[in-house]
C-alpha cells in the first residue's frame, strides 16, 4: 500500500551561490553523504539529493516539523532511503517502509521523486 508520494525540483544555481556552503551541507547532509559528492559537478548532486529529502518530507506529509531534522533522513549509495528519529514513527506500527526513489537532473535543475510503500 502506498503511504505517500512527494516530488521536489531544486534549482542547481541555489547551491552555487550559497555564502555559508560548507555550514548549510552540515546541517542538510550527513557525513556518509557529503562523502559521496563528485568534485566535479557536485552542485547537481547537492541539489538532488536535497530534492529527494524534500521528496521524503512531502511523502510523509510533515516537512521539518515535529522535532524531525534533514539528519532523520539518510541517502545511501545506491539511492536507498532510511528513515530515523520521529520520521520514523511516521510510519504504522508493524510496518517496513520501502521507499523508492528517482533522481534526475537536466541542466541547471534536479528533480526527485519518492514513493513510500508499507
Amino acid at each position: 500500500m502506498i503511504l505517500g508520494i512527494g516530488t521536489d525540483i531544486v534549482a542547481v544555481e541555489r547551491f552555487k551561490k550559497l555564502k555559508d556552503k560548507q555550514e548549510f551541507l552540515a546541517q542538510v547532509f550527513l557525513t556518509d553523504e557529503l562523502a559521496r559528492a563528485p568534485r566535479i559537478n557536485g552542485d547537481m548532486f547537492y541539489a538532488s539529493m536535497f530534492a529527494a529529502k524534500e521528496s521524503v518530507l512531502k511523502a510523509l506529509g510533515c516537512g521539518l516539523s515535529q522535532g524531525s531534522f534533514w539528519h532523520h533522513i539518510r541517502i545511501l549509495k545506491d539511492n536507498q532511503i532510511s528513515l530515523s528519529g520521529p520520521l520514523l514513527e511516521m510510519i504504522p506500527q508493524g510496518s517496513t517502509p520501502s521507499i523508492r526513489v528517482s533522481l534526475s537532473g537536466a541542466g541547471e535543475f534536479a528533480i526527485a521523486y519518492v514513493i513510500i510503500e508499507i
